[in-house]
């Protein structure tokens, strides 16, 4: 069941990224180097997404966060999320099936629209959800993240998005570095 509060963020955040494309054109280049041209929002071509199963003979427990696939796509776009690994996300389902989705505004996208993402799966209970630590120390709980908006720091797709901390500390020194202000994934977080 979907809170109220992933439903408001969701939709908010999805607004607000849809007007700064729409405003800016979505005319900044794009990356170069080797693989640069498929390492683009692929939105309109991802029409349902399937997860990864999980491996019950192999190391990592069932709804344990897992390491990003070089080629796993984003669940909502189809970039990569392992090319932007410090604002991946990770949604488990009950039965330790995983997709994995190239932001935290992705994975707030995604749980919003589950039924158009995955169908097959729409109604399957979510285990767990992680979302990467932006400064590399790991997967964090989405219950436990300190996620930071309006930073000056756009997301993989160029726009703004919500880089996601395992502490306070560390989201304040981001806020003093690049603005915005520290919320929780369910609540404000305390500054």
């Amino acid at each position: 069941m979907q809170s109220p509060m992933v439903r408001l963020l969701g939709g908010a955040l999805f607004a607000t990224l849809i007007g700064v494309a729409v405003g800016t054109g979505l005319d900044t280049p794009a990356p170069a180097g080797p693989g640069a041209e498929e390492d683009i929002c692929r939105t309109s071509h991802v029409s349902h997404s399937v997860p990864y199963p999980h491996d019950p003979g192999g190391p990592i427990g069932l709804h344990a966060p897992r390491p990003l696939p070089a080629k796993a796509r984003c669940a909502v776009c189809g970039m990569f999320p392992a090319r932007h690994a410090h604002w991946a996300a990770q949604l488990i389902y009950e039965d330790g099936a995983t997709h994995y989705v190239d932001s935290p505004a992705e994975l707030l996208h995604f749980e919003a629209n589950r039924a158009r993402f995955d169908p097959d799966r729409a109604k399957d209970v979510v285990a767990a959800r992680y979302l990467s630590d932006y400064r590399g120390a790991g997967w964090v709980p989405v219950e436990q993240a300190v996620l930071v908006i309006g930073a000056d720091v756009p997301g993989p797709m160029r726009v703004p998005d919500l880089p996601a901390f395992a502490n306070a500390a560390a989201a304040s020194e981001f806020v003093r570095a690049h603005g915005g202000r520290m919320i929780g994934y369910g609540a404000e977080a305390a500054a």
